[in-house]
């Protein structure tokens, strides 16, 4: 009789466990920069999963592979567009051979840009018209307004840069952007594609002079260690970073997650971009600590050089295949003032 009655509740429990409803398994979601967790890119992106994982009370886990312990920033489209990983916040720049549109820093029109109307190109119609490039290439969702990298400097090993005419014939590394090469062109010195995992030692055996960077990253890497001893702040440049989420994953997700992850982003940016633009005196100091002299191009070299581009903006529209109606977009937001 026991062993009846053994084998009945034995059934019942079966048919119970059955029945239960199921115990969802969280959204397991791997996430991949190129840059060490000093970088603000980097340690923004950390804080942000930390945040998504905590109010969505574990049902997203985020992994935050950095240091390209998966893929250097210019193969996560790729990764991406494959479910390799599940998101990315990579440079535009590394990008940009994907949309062109995204090499629009490179313009004429927009050298020399405020903070503000920078935001405006980037926020507006601009940034609309290339999200949608960036979800349909990329089979991607970009989950919000864009990061900002610090502004772009060139930092030189041997030679102390102290206008724009002493870049001629140097060798600038660049990590793969045609609108980079093209600004570095334009300076009469000689574009080269390093990704930023091997820039510590083609600085170290010479392979270039200088690169184009950030207070930020230099003092992230230590390049110090790597012979850079001088910085020229041509502020070259403003550049941008796009989260991105695989559209598979993202259309798995639920609508109240979707939340957590979009107003989470929103909710955190102001702070980031904030938190760059207070922190760079204090890079500039570390840089100065360590023994690197800088300098800064005389006003009327920047707008000497301005007034010579300008007239070569529509070959660079051309030349990096830009947009047109960008083009015109920038130069309507420069012209209404900052």
């Amino acid at each position: 009789m026991s062993s009846f009655i053994s084998r009945v509740l034995a059934a019942v429990a079966a048919v119970a466990a059955l029945s239960a409803p199921a115990v969802a398994q969280p959204f397991q979601m791997r996430a991949s920069v190129d840059t060490n967790m000093t970088t603000s890119r980097t340690a923004h992106l950390a804080e942000y999963l930390n945040e998504v994982e905590k109010r969505s009370n574990g049902r997203i886990k985020p992994t935050l592979y950095h240091s390209a312990q998966l893929y250097p920033d210019r193969d996560v489209g790729k990764a991406l567009i494959q479910g390799s990983i599940e998101l990315a916040l990579p440079g535009s720049w590394t990008i940009s051979g994907i949309v062109p549109d995204l090499d629009f820093p490179g313009l004429p029109s927009f050298f020399g840009i405020s903070t503000e109307n920078a935001r405006k190109v980037v926020d507006g119609e601009v940034g609309r018209m290339i999200n949608a490039q960036l979800e349909q290439k990329l089979r991607s969702h970009v989950v919000g307004r864009w990061h900002e990298l610090e502004p772009l400097h060139t930092y030189a090993t041997a030679k102390d840069i102290r206008r724009f005419e002493d870049m001629k014939g140097l060798r600038v590394r660049h990590p793969g952007s045609a609108m980079q090469a093209l600004q570095i062109g334009q300076k009469g010195a000689s574009p080269v594609v390093v990704p930023w995992p091997d820039v510590a030692l083609a600085l170290s055996q010479g392979t270039v002079d200088a690169l184009v960077s950030t207070h930020n990253t230099v003092v992230s890497g230590k390049l110090w260690d790597s012979g850079v001893k001088y910085v020229f702040e041509d502020f070259n440049s403003r550049m941008f970073q796009v989260l991105l989420v695989n559209q598979t994953f993202w259309n798995a997700l639920p609508a109240d997650l979707k939340a957590v992850m979009t107003d989470t982003w929103e909710q955190m940016l102001p702070t980031f971009l904030e938190r760059i633009r207070n922190n760079e005196t204090d890079w500039r100091a570390t840089l100065v600590k360590n023994g690197m002299t800088i300098h800064a191009p005389p006003a009327e070299d920047i707008a000497r050089l301005r007034e010579r581009l300008l007239p070569t903006e529509d070959a660079a529209v051309k030349e990096l295949k830009v947009n047109p109606k960008i083009s015109e977009i920038i130069k309507r937001i420069q012209a209404s003032g900052s």
